[in-house]
């Protein structure tokens, strides 16, 4: 649909007023704004369904709330309850959770204005940890059940050496910290990197920093 700028008020308007946009021409105008920003943004409505993906949410194929059937229901439904609760109360908020094994934040944007035929927000979303928002005002909440992605059949022990291992320590210093035998921290990185299919150091670090299992700051 072209992009049409409404016709100005024949009278200069009040001190305040604005000039009435119709919804088409204000669609196309977000439609636009969205297109140009360099984040991940999505438009979506209180079920989770999504009317507008901007390049960046289409390359990352995982939208805040409907992020597909690999995707743990309880995950699902808990991202649903914060985006009708941000809905609800009109107020910008920051999420920040694990999806896809990569440690992400999101920023609801609920749209506010009256007469609208259903609630809806802009979400945007970062790519990853290291793509941050500052420090939006409003609430921040940490989801409690994160998408894992690649790193959920990891045992609790092979995290513990994964995120060791992307602190930059050896096998003899990872033993020592988990109070264990060099053999038996070795096992346990050759079982996760059978698991994750990669067995490069440098790899295994990088999903580490995605997911978040090192703190960057």
């Amino acid at each position: 649909m072209p992009f049409v700028i409404p016709p100005g008020p024949k009278a200069a308007p009040r001190v305040g007023a604005r000039p009435a946009f119709d919804r088409d021409a204000l669609g196309s105008m977000a439609e636009r704004f969205l297109s140009c920003v360099p984040l991940s943004a999505e438009v979506i409505d209180a079920s989770g369904a999504s009317w507008f993906a901007n390049d960046r949410a289409e390359r990352l194929a995982d939208g805040f709330a409907h992020a597909g059937a690999a995707v743990p229901s309880d995950a699902r439904e808990e991202r649903l309850e914060v985006l009708r609760r941000a809905l609800a109360s009109g107020e910008k908020v920051r999420v920040v959770g694990v999806q896809g094994g990569v440690k992400r934040q999101w920023v609801i944007c609920p749209n506010t204005a009256s007469g609208l035929p259903a609630p809806w927000a802009v979400v945007f979303a970062s790519g990853g940890p290291l793509d941050a928002f500052g420090d939006p005002s409003g609430a921040t909440v940490r989801l409690e059940h994160d998408d894992w992605g690649p790193l959920a059949g990891l045992s609790p022990r092979e995290l513990e050496v994964l995120t060791r291992i992307a602190r930059g320590l050896s096998m003899r210093e990872i033993a020592r910290e988990m109070e264990r035998s060099v053999k038996t921290v070795e096992f346990h990185r050759s079982a996760l990197g059978a698991k994750l299919g990669v067995t490069n150091r440098v790899e295994l670090t990088r999903l580490a920093l995605r997911a978040g299992l090192v703190d960057l700051s």
